[in-house]
């Protein structure tokens, strides 16, 4: 991986969309001149040794982000040092498990597409119960008639 800081001339990619910096050695705090880049829809951090709070470098992006950055616990770093990341849609701990920290789009869709499904397979078990229970019910007035 890379080591080092992430350099402030980063700033001057005006036109990139994705960037992923996770996962190398990276050190020290996260340049305010991301916040220049003003078509990101994705930022990764995580895996990196970034220290105290990431700045808020996502203002200018659109609702759709993703912007992952080491600050879930456990940390591999005292309580004291932890990195705060308010604006993160996700944070990773140091065993790598990551874990959302706020509604995205994605997310929200999700949800509404599994209230939907489950929504769905309630509406379809009480159309077959209502069913299996009027031929139950024609099938015993059928024979009390004969």
């Amino acid at each position: 991986g890379i080591k080092g800081s992430i350099t402030s001339e980063i700033g001057r990619l005006y036109n990139i969309e994705r960037l992923r910096l996770n996962h190398n050695s990276f050190v020290e705090q996260v340049p305010t001149e991301l916040g220049n880049l003003v078509n990101l829809q994705l930022l990764h951090l995580n895996g990196n040794r970034l220290s105290n709070s990431i700045p808020n470098v996502i203002m200018n992006l659109p609702n759709d982000y993703s912007f992952i950055s080491d600050c879930g616990r456990p940390s591999d770093r005292d309580e004291e040092s932890t990195v705060l990341c308010e604006e993160c849609t996700m944070c990773c701990n140091v065993d790598g498990n990551c874990n959302p920290t706020k509604e995205t789009p994605v997310k929200a869709k999700f949800q509404s597409y599994l209230f939907f499904g489950l929504a769905f397979l309630a509406m379809v078990f009480f159309a077959c119960l209502v069913l299996a229970l009027t031929v139950l019910a024609h099938g015993r007035y059928k024979n009390q008639n004969l």
